[in-house]
């Protein structure tokens, strides 16, 4: 189990840290990822994606998260297990991917960038992550179809924010609102 977090502004006037928010959804959702956490803000100061990570499959660092893409200008935050990824990396590499770990995070993410929304289509296991293009500004947000890997989230006055629970919101409702 890991916590994710994030926030995409709506390009009002933000009058708060995004990196105290940050910190702020790292610190409750520790329990979820006592392994590692961190955050990433864009350069404009106005969109942020945060991390709590339980390290089981691949425990190298390089596979912490948030795990960017810098060719594709992809950022993600993961919360889960894809039971397929194996059979998806072997797909990914014969049509040209290069891996640089051996994470179910990085196929998720070379999936989104081959196959774009129907990435879910093939994806077997529990999960829940967001991916913003931090070019575009465009945030991709998913959770498998029973809901095992739980997402929430809520259109505050400052933009959308969403998270692998309820408290990393409501908590925070003072700051958004």
């Amino acid at each position: 189990m890991c916590g994710i977090a994030g926030f995409v502004s709506n390009k009002r006037e933000i009058n708060f840290s995004l990196t105290d928010l940050g910190k702020r959804f790292c610190n409750i959702l520790r329990h979820r990822g006592p392994d590692y956490n961190d955050i990433w803000i864009d350069d404009e100061n106005s969109n942020l994606l945060a991390h709590t990570r339980l390290s089981i499959l691949d425990l190298d660092p390089r596979s912490n998260q948030p795990m960017v893409d810098y060719e594709n200008n992809l950022l993600i935050v993961f919360n889960g297990e894809i039971y397929n990824w194996k059979s998806l990396k072997k797909e990914l590499q014969r049509i040209g991917y290069k891996f640089k770990t051996d994470s179910d995070t990085e196929v998720l993410i070379k999936g989104f960038i081959a196959w774009k929304e129907q990435v879910l289509n093939r994806l077997e296991g529990m999960f829940s992550f967001g991916i913003f293009n931090f070019k575009t500004k465009e945030l991709f947000c998913a959770r498998d179809r029973i809901g095992k890997k739980p997402f929430v989230y809520a259109e505050t006055y400052h933009g959308f924010v969403f998270s692998s629970e309820i408290p990393a919101i409501s908590k925070n409702n003072k700051i958004l609102n």
